[in-house]
């Protein structure tokens, strides 16, 4: 004898097929495609650019002109290899690349089909992304300055439900810092490592996603002038890697892009495994689940820790709070299933 199983919007999703377009950034795309499947879809998935890596980022954020004409010829052919399918849904997260004629080409291949954009980078980070906003039927951003500037949905980013089960690990790590090396990041991290107890146990991935761009910055940027190449990865750290370092860190670092007021997937993971969090983006603390006994927010130009931050214990978040940050309730809220509950503090 079986009970009754409770229905989620995202059920409703059974049986509908969904082109989903997404940049593999640290596998997110991938648990998201994991949800959509789980609820019963037939997910299409591809990248949201025709090349991949340092190059294909190069060319569509500083030479789009060259890569267009590229970029319409790969959805063209996506398209021709859906001709058959009726697709219910496309859902495209940060679509760098794409212009109004490639969602006309979807719209005209499937009328149907629901439009849905995410935005996970800031419109100062994503030239194009404040028109593209316009083309389709439901848009939403994480960052709530662009949100209210463009008249769309503010939706912040997510975590994973394996952050979660982080909870109960011990944590042996006093303070870490795990991300890509860009803007002033590695400047600010020294400057706040500089007033950090010497005693304290810390970690570090410092990630270049090209030795171009590490050279770049060793020669031309004072603040680099006394690093050490052995200080960086120049191989991103595996899913599971990042996720076992979380678990182990009590604190958590997270130095965000000047330009953005949206805050990072570092901050939601901290979240999701109830770790502390020492941040330069203000903005956190308009948030529901601020608590400065957990939270630290910092000066990036002169950055210091309270006394007590890193020896105080996690004070635990309210579950109706974490729920809405959960990645199957982000996907639900992002692609229209269910209401959009308020984020910030009232």
């Amino acid at each position: 004898m079986t009970g009754n199983i409770k229905q989620r919007p995202i059920d409703s999703l059974a049986g509908k097929k969904i082109l989903f377009v997404a940049p593999s950034f640290f596998g997110y795309a991938a648990e998201i495609e994991r949800e959509l499947k789980a609820a019963g879809a037939t997910v299409f998935r591809y990248e949201n650019r025709p090349v991949t890596g340092f190059l294909g980022k190069v060319l569509v954020r500083l030479f789009p002109a060259v890569l267009r004409p590229v970029t319409k010829r790969y959805y063209e052919a996506i398209l021709s290899n859906h001709q058959n399918d009726a697709i219910d849904l496309i859902f495209v997260l940060r679509g760098e690349g794409i212009d109004r004629s490639i969602v006309a080409r979807f719209r005209k291949f499937y009328p149907n089909a629901r439009c849905v954009l995410y935005l996970w980078d800031s419109f100062r980070n994503d030239k194009g992304a404040d028109d593209r906003v316009n083309h389709f039927d439901t848009a939403s951003t994480f960052d709530l300055q662009d949100a209210r500037v463009a008249g769309i949905r503010f939706v912040p980013l997510f975590y994973l439900r394996d952050y979660a089960a982080q909870r109960s690990v011990a944590a042996d790590i006093d303070i870490s810092f795990i991300g890509t090396v860009h803007t002033d990041r590695y400047a600010v991290l020294r400057r706040l490592l500089a007033t950090v107890d010497r005693e304290a146990s810390r970690f570090l991935f410092l990630y270049f996603p090209s030795k171009v761009i590490y050279w770049a910055r060793a020669i031309g940027s004072p603040s680099f002038w006394g690093a050490k190449q052995s200080e960086f990865s120049f191989v991103p750290l595996s899913r599971d890697e990042l996720l076992v370092l979380v678990g182990r860190s009590r604190v958590m670092v997270d130095i965000e892009r000047p330009v953005q007021t949206g805050l990072t997937m570092r901050t939601l993971e901290a979240l999701g495994a109830q770790r502390k969090l020492v941040t330069t983006n203000a903005s956190v603390a308009q948030y529901d689940f601020f608590d400065a006994r957990n939270i630290a927010v910092i000066d990036r130009n002169k950055p210091s820790l309270p006394s007590d931050f890193l020896a105080s214990g996690f004070v635990a978040t309210a579950p109706d709070i974490l729920a809405k940050y959960e990645v199957g309730y982000w996907l639900e809220v992002v692609l229209g299933l269910r209401d959009c509950p308020g984020y910030l503090r009232q």
